[in-house]
């Protein structure tokens, strides 16, 4: 029983430190984002993100079934039965992704001219007007969720918008709409396809280690992984519930 338990201990720490990797790259890459336009004044900005060693040890942790050993990782298993990986094999092939966007966004060309960015503006985030309690409905939509504003090329504002239009299966025509009031198509740019690849590793780790309880993000996120893994870039992703 204790050689059982030792090897589990031992496969959680690794998992963990892999996790950890992943977890690093991806805010390396959203705040790369953020800083690829640095300040004339060359200060050096806040960091958007809290620490890695932070996040693993009071978020990632807790969430495995303790005790280890007979239990181990049975919340990793639906990699091997969705995927055929085992968990750490997945993450090592998300991380060895990360660093190739990485090097890849070193060579991105932007072509808008930096200004202030919301960082995750998608549809989640805008708050439409709405009148109420004796006061005026606000003139137009408002963004909510300010903890990633920040100055930085503006492109990337515009990824989650196309995102939900070539992956989520949102109208075209509503998607085209937009990118004509903003006279701009990010989807029609050389650097898109990095920036899709970046946009997709961030929605599909953002969930990787919250999968207890929640099956049908399991599949969900399985799916997306699928299509990730083998490059199809047709597969279809449904909002998670």
């Amino acid at each position: 029983m204790t050689s059982i338990r030792t090897e589990a201990a031992t496969q959680l720490e690794e998992l963990a430190a892999e996790v950890a990797r992943l977890a690093a790259h991806v805010a390396d890459l959203q705040q790369t984002q953020a800083e690829r336009i640095q300040g004339s004044d060359g200060e050096d900005r806040p960091p958007l993100y809290s620490s890695v060693e932070d996040w693993v040890t009071t978020y990632l942790l807790p969430t495995f079934p303790r005790p280890v050993g007979e239990v181990g990782m049975t919340r990793w298993h639906w990699s091997r039965t969705e995927l055929g990986l085992h968990a750490t094999d997945l993450l090592r092939d998300l991380d060895r992704r990360c660093c190739k966007a990485e090097e890849d966004l070193d060579r991105v060309a932007w072509r808008l001219p930096p200004g202030v960015i919301h960082g995750d503006a998608h549809t989640g985030n805008v708050l439409l007007p709405a009148a109420g309690q004796g006061r005026p409905a606000p003139s137009g939509p408002l963004l909510c969720d300010l903890d990633g504003m920040c100055i930085g090329p503006r492109e990337w504002d515009l990824v989650p918008t196309a995102h939900g239009a070539t992956r989520f299966g949102r109208a075209p025509a509503d998607y085209q709409g937009f990118a004509e009031a903003y006279q701009f198509d990010v989807t029609a740019w050389t650097g898109w396809p990095v920036l899709r690849r970046v946009r997709e590793l961030q929605l599909v780790t953002s969930t990787i280690d919250r999968l207890a309880g929640r099956p049908d993000v399991a599949r969900e996120l399985a799916h997306r992984l699928r299509s990730l893994l083998t490059e199809d870039l047709g597969a279809t992703w449904t909002r998670y519930r």
